[in-house]
């Protein structure tokens, strides 16, 4: 019976991440040269378009919405009225983005004339409609009923005016609905005034009739 023969263990390598490193380290000495212009160039490059490059400016306005109850409300369900609804701030995103709003900003800043030969327009007020939405940028402020509303363009003045003429507008526009919601309760309340004095009118008719066949003094 042969005895078992055992073959002897390699020899412990070196370390590789030494030998890496070296590796790393003549690549560094060869190439230290182009290394370094390439990295120059970089940044000359980076440096060199970030001073040519024209600046944008960015004009914010903050305006606290908050949902509409009307001043007379005790005819409608009492579950209507107020409670949290988390689609309104978003419903108002849509609205000072709407063509309502923007077209209203779009002609009181002349913003198709103003634009029209940098956006290449050909007067056309859809497409400054277009071009302004890109510009704006509304945000809602966390846990909050405020609207943050930035507004970018190359010109400062005109970033302010933009964003002061859209909060502009957009309270006009709350306003009108607002003002159409208490007209709206007031002609409710006349609704139903009406219809009370209508049956508290027939009700005295037939009470008199009641009681002119009883002999008795009629109401007045």
């Amino acid at each position: 019976m042969d005895a078992a023969t055992h073959s002897p263990e390699p020899a412990a390598a070196a370390p590789e991440n030494k030998l890496h490193f070296l590796d790393y380290w003549r690549i560094i000495r060869m190439r230290g040269l182009l290394i370094f212009v390439v990295f120059a160039l970089v940044v000359g490059t980076t440096a060199a378009l970030t001073h040519w490059m024209e600046p944008t400016y960015m004009s914010t306005v903050r305006m606290d919405v908050q949902k509409d109850v009307g001043d007379i409300s005790p005819l409608m369900p009492q579950q209507q009225q107020g409670g949290f609804d988390p689609y309104f701030v978003m419903t108002q995103f849509e609205i000072i983005q709407s063509k309502e709003i923007l077209y209203k900003v779009i002609d009181d800043l002349k913003l198709v004339p103003r634009w029209d030969q940098k956006f290449r327009l050909g007067q056309s007020k859809p497409k400054a409609y277009q071009v302004l939405v890109k510009l704006i940028d509304p945000r809602q402020v966390r846990n909050t009923s405020i609207i943050e509303l930035n507004v970018y363009s190359k010109d400062k003045a005109e970033a302010a005016d933009i964003a002061n003429k859209i909060a502009e507008v957009y309270k006009t526009n709350r306003d009108q609905q607002r003002k159409r919601l208490t007209t709206d309760g007031l002609k409710i309340y006349k609704e139903k005034l009406a219809e009370a004095n209508a049956l508290v009118a027939e009700a005295r008719s037939n009470a008199n009739a009641v009681l002119k066949d009883l002999e008795l003094n009629p109401i007045t």
